[in-house]
């Protein structure tokens, strides 16, 4: 017994610390090896859910979502407007509400939107109406940018440039992809081959009306998780994110309206008002599902490197340094023609460093005119200048943080012997390093790649 027992034990602490490197489990079987990595999946997705504190952030996006709800309505639906927006909304948009704003409570959230729309407009609320309408969706969806980069490790979002005409297309897209559902399922069940046939099942037409609403959504997610972070996003992750985020909506939907009808009467205490934590509670369960969706998206793509390391990595500073000239030695490399390219997420993958650490010490040389980088997140980098004619000593300060720095020296002179001792210091060091540019570290590297590479072949050969 005891023997099992340590057995059991033991393969519990190979699947909590499988790193991919473990070699019984690589030689297991592979419905076992299938079995730990949707275990550590799962694992390593609620680890950096938690770590990324998104059920706060998901608060703070559901008090956002209340102040923008209105305004976001009514800049979706004012086009539908010139197009007979009042039968619109009667006929296909408050099916839409009482589905899907607030479970449960959806006919009175939907009435009081259904007002507030129609009596909005350009007319009635004048210029200055429309400006506020505009900035307050604007700023939800900076919120929503900001959080996935979040996520995603990003520290610089899109200028407003680039901003505006995505935040157009979700405000636009969204909203017809979802009256798009149910229009096409309506069109579909009307067609008289389709019609015959899930009239003979009962259960068909509630499938369809199920399914199709189900799949806009995922659409919805996918387009949110593919185009919102400033980062590049494989399509699978993206779409693996969208069904899961997609599956976890209509169970904690059904969920909600099981709570809320059968095991607790919210107007028995809140009477009237009882919409209204209703809706509340609902944005923010539906949060908690986008967030979840992005954080299973992002962990998708970087599986093999959180398998590794986690994406909160705690680094000292000599080994921020190490990783910077690391950058700077495949940079050089490209720019001597050594080889074709270097981008942040081949770097990261090469050195198993998460998105968050890269982009920090991408962000520190890019700041410094070190690098330059094209495109979004993970682009190609680029050096700047001649590594020639790049000092250490220009390098050691941009690493410092003290080419960046507002802070101005105090005249004491304490901190006067302090200062010129550390300059002393470093250097000394620099002397002893024996180097003097950028150029002549990443030679010295090289070199010191190439000796160590052939004692290895030479010692496999004897």
């Amino acid at each position: 017994m005891n023997a099992w027992a340590r057995t059991l034990r033991d393969w519990i602490g190979r699947v909590e610390a499988y790193d991919g490197r473990d070699e019984t489990i690589r030689r297991a079987s592979p419905v076992v090896r299938v079995l730990v990595l949707l275990y550590r999946f799962i694992q390593i997705t609620l680890r950096e859910f938690l770590k990324d504190k998104l059920l706060l952030k998901s608060a703070a996006l559901t008090f956002a979502s209340l102040l923008a709800l209105v305004p976001l309505l009514v800049i979706s639906f004012s086009l539908f407007k010139l197009f007979g927006g009042a039968e619109w909304f009667t006929e296909v948009l408050r099916p839409i509400l009482l589905r899907n704003l607030a479970p449960g409570s959806g006919p009175a959230v939907a009435q009081r939107v259904q007002q507030v729309i129609e009596g909005a407009g350009g007319a009635t609320l004048g210029g200055v109406g429309v400006i506020l309408l505009v900035l307050t969706v604007y700023g939800i969806f900076t919120g929503i940018e900001s959080t996935f980069n979040g996520i995603w490790g990003v520290r610089k979002g899109r200028g407003p440039v680039h901003r505006l005409p995505l935040y157009w297309g979700l405000v636009t897209i969204i909203p017809i992809l979802v009256i798009g559902s149910f229009a096409i399922t309506t069109y579909i069940i009307a067609l008289p081959l389709v019609h015959q046939a899930v009239s003979r099942v009962g259960i068909a037409v509630s499938l369809v009306n199920r399914l199709l609403p189900g799949l806009m959504v995922m659409i919805g997610f996918y387009l949110l998780y593919q185009y919102v972070p400033n980062a590049r996003v494989a399509r699978r992750a993206a779409l693996l994110g969208a069904v899961v985020a997609g599956l976890m909506y209509e169970g904690v939907k059904g969920l909600f309206i099981f709570y809320t009808g059968k095991l607790v009467q919210y107007d028995v205490i809140y009477g009237s008002l009882a919409a209204l934590p209703l809706l509340m509670v609902w944005i923010n369960l539906s949060w908690i599902v986008v967030l979840a969706g992005v954080e299973v998206s992002f962990v998708s793509q970087y599986f093999g490197v959180l398998l590794a390391e986690p994406k909160h990595l705690r680094l000292s500073r000599r080994q921020q340094d190490a990783l910077a000239y690391l950058m700077l030695a495949e940079a050089t490399a490209a720019f001597r023609g050594l080889r074709e390219r270097v981008t942040l997420e081949e770097w990261g993958r090469k050195w198993n460093i998460p998105p968050s650490v890269r982009e920090e010490i991408a962000g520190r040389l890019f700041a410094g005119d070190l690098i330059r980088r094209t495109g979004p997140g993970d682009g190609e980098i680029l050096l700047a200048r001649d590594p020639d004619r790049i000092p250490l000593s220009e390098v050691e300060a941009i690493l410092a943080g003290e080419a960046n720095t507002d802070w101005e020296w105090p005249g004491d002179s304490q901190w006067s012997w302090l200062r010129d001792w550390i300059d002393r210091r470093k250097g000394a060091d620099l002397d002893a390093s024996g180097t003097r540019t950028l150029g002549e570290v990443v030679s010295r590297m090289s070199e010191e790649s190439v000796t160590a590479a052939r004692g290895d072949s030479g010692g496999e050969a004897r």
